[in-house]
């Protein structure tokens, strides 16, 4: 027989093996940070605002344009930097209003919501609000253009107009002009 040898007390570990487990664990440690914030930044790229190269002189590229295509006056261009400028301003300040309104308007509906209906009903009425939300965000980003790839050079979405509708050509579209009189055909 083989005598099994117990050992009792603690384990020595030499000097050098502590170092390598303490390096083994920051690798550890490191590569998990990695590779969290690269999981983070795959499941966030779609919601991050990246800036236009235009932001804040959007009037300015507007008024650039219209120099070239309408070939304005530099008084033209100035008034009409202007007009742009103040508009922008108006609009953007509009937006954010209406941003903040709607939120109270929200917070407000789930809080009435809140007080009519038990705990376990509320629970299973928020779970599927929050996915309405999420999916009308969804489609609101899908209309203005998604990943923006079709906007890039890319092609768009179901061919050149989207939505694989057919190309309209010349006044009457493809089957000619249409009968006033004749029932329209709502599909």
């Amino acid at each position: 027989m083989v005598d099994e040898e117990k050992t009792t007390g603690p384990v020595s570990i030499s000097r050098r093996q502590t170092r390598q487990l303490i390096a083994l664990g920051v690798v550890i440690l490191i590569s998990g940070i990695v590779i969290g914030s690269g999981a983070t930044m795959l499941c966030l790229k779609d919601r991050t605002v990246r800036p236009s190269k235009y932001e804040g002189k959007q009037h300015l590229h507007l008024v650039k344009k219209m120099q070239a295509d309408y070939d304005l006056s530099k008084e033209q261009s100035g008034q009409l930097e202007e007009l742009f400028k103040k508009r922008f301003a108006n609009t953007q300040t509009i937006r954010q209003e209406s941003r903040q309104k709607m939120n109270e308007e929200r917070k407000e509906l789930i809080a009435s919501v809140k007080e009519v209906l038990t705990k376990e009903q509320f629970d299973k009425w928020d779970k599927e609000f929050k996915t309405r939300e999420k999916k009308s965000r969804d489609r609101r980003r899908k209309r203005q253009g998604g990943s923006g790839q079709h906007r890039k050079g890319g092609r768009r979405p179901e061919g050149r107009n989207g939505g694989g509708r057919p190309q309209p050509r010349g006044p009457g579209g493809l089957n000619g002009p249409r009968n006033p009189e004749a029932p329209m055909d709502r599909r």
